[in-house]
């Protein structure tokens, strides 16, 4: 069996040939990894960004104030209550959860709200964004990082709900007194 160094004469290989063969061979190799790679990428990509069939998180974003003034958060005051259960409802699953906001595993800071997650990722769970705020805190809505970031107040990031007109003041003041109320699941 020849060496390595058998095979080197005078600093050059005698078998060309071999090592064009693996040089050929090689980008073979390289495609037969990546292409499952990306596949499975765009298979995960597409997955994630189609709509879902569940009527709570299959909504429409608001249209953006600048492009149309007169479009307010859709709230409907006269059905919201001091409960976790209304403000989910009636606030957070048609102002907060849907494709592209704080619906599925993609959420930004993990802070999904869609239907089964909404309350165990917000109640004395600390911020993603801040982490040395609570999203919510039971009992203290002024520390609540939720209160800040629909105010406007919070010291990063922006104000919520992104690109839409704030809540109305009302809206924002019952889940103040949700929480001021110990805010409770039920």
């Amino acid at each position: 069996m020849k060496t390595r160094n058998d095979l080197i004469h005078n600093g050059q290989r005698k078998d060309k040939g071999k090592d064009q063969r693996k040089c050929q061979e090689k980008p073979k190799r390289t495609l037969w990894f990546v292409l499952p790679v990306l596949f499975l990428s765009a298979f995960i990509v597409a997955g994630c960004s189609s709509d879902s069939d569940d009527p709570d998180t299959d909504v429409e974003p608001i249209v953006d104030p600048e492009v149309d003034p007169e479009i307010d958060p859709e709230v409907d005051n006269d059905r919201l209550v001091a409960t976790f259960p209304s403000i989910r409802e009636n606030v957070l699953a048609v102002n907060c959860a849907f494709s592209g906001c704080h619906s599925g595993s993609f959420a930004p800071f993990g802070l999904a709200m869609d239907a089964d997650v909404a309350y165990s990722n917000l109640v004395n769970v600390m911020s993603g964004q801040q982490a040395d705020v609570v999203r919510v805190a039971p009992g203290d809505p002024d520390n609540s990082y939720l209160i800040q970031k629909l105010e406007g107040t919070a010291t990063i990031g922006l104000q919520m709900p992104r690109g839409a007109t704030p809540l109305p003041a009302e809206t924002i003041q019952i889940i103040r007194d949700w929480i001021a109320n110990g805010a409770l699941e039920s």
